[in-house]
């Protein structure tokens, strides 16, 4: 398949496109800045999608650029968006509003695009903080400004999807760890252990923690980064 996909130099991203292409599909990537302008382990992630995916620089969602690209790479099969606005996501001051508007910028425009470039379905990815999704016993409400924005996301979507007639596909991600991730908690859990050390106070406490949610982890499988 020919697939269009967002967000490829995040993390996430950057597992699925690899995934995708070690399958035999045909990725294209539109990149909102320049491979130069990344820096650290994000730019080691564009560096290696160089030879499996055909990346395009400065384009955003929706924008004009984007539009054209869409258009000029039919016939596609799949429109995967997988890029969100997620500055400063931990924050109860993320704005999910504006968030919403980066995330959704002319979308009716973007699948009629799609669809004159013989598009054929739509897949947004989705997070566990996000309303209604995961299971309990209690209201699945939104866990932060973040997951809100996330799920306005998908009901833009599934608003817009359905007028246009255009199939849409969801994936939701629980909590996924793994290599080529950014050095946050779960970096350091994993190269403590792998050094040897238990960890005391509140760090052994977070491992215990950690350890017995693992059942209900995704990790994700890739090489080590060099």
């Amino acid at each position: 398949m020919r697939i269009l996909f967002t967000g490829a130099s995040s993390f996430t991203g950057f597992h699925f496109v690899n995934a995708l292409a070690a399958a035999g599909h045909q990725v294209i990537c539109p990149l909102r800045g320049t491979i130069a302008a990344y820096h650290g382990i994000r730019r080691a992630r564009v560096e290696r999608l160089q030879p499996v995916a055909r990346l395009v620089e400065g384009i955003t969602f929706g924008a004009k650029a984007f539009l054209q690209l869409v258009h000029e790479s039919g016939p596609l099969d799949l429109l995967c968006h997988h890029a969100a606005d997620v500055a400063n996501y931990k924050s109860p001051d993320f704005d999910p509003i504006r968030a919403l508007e980066n995330n959704t910028n002319a979308l009716p425009a973007v699948l009629s695009t799609f669809k004159q470039a013989s598009g054929k379905a739509v897949v947004l990815t989705g997070t566990l903080f996000e309303p209604d999704e995961g299971k309990g016993d209690q209201a699945l409400n939104a866990f932060s400004p973040y997951g809100l924005s996330k799920g306005l996301t998908w009901q833009m979507f599934r608003y817009y999807c359905e007028t246009a007639r255009v199939p849409l596909g969801k994936f939701v991600l629980p909590n996924p760890f793994g290599p080529w991730e950014e050095p946050r908690f779960t970096s350091y859990l994993m190269t403590t252990w792998k050094s040897g050390k238990n960890g005391t106070g509140s760090s052994a406490w977070a491992a215990r923690k950690s350890l017995r949610s693992a059942a209900s982890t995704t990790i994700l499988p890739s090489s080590t980064p060099t």
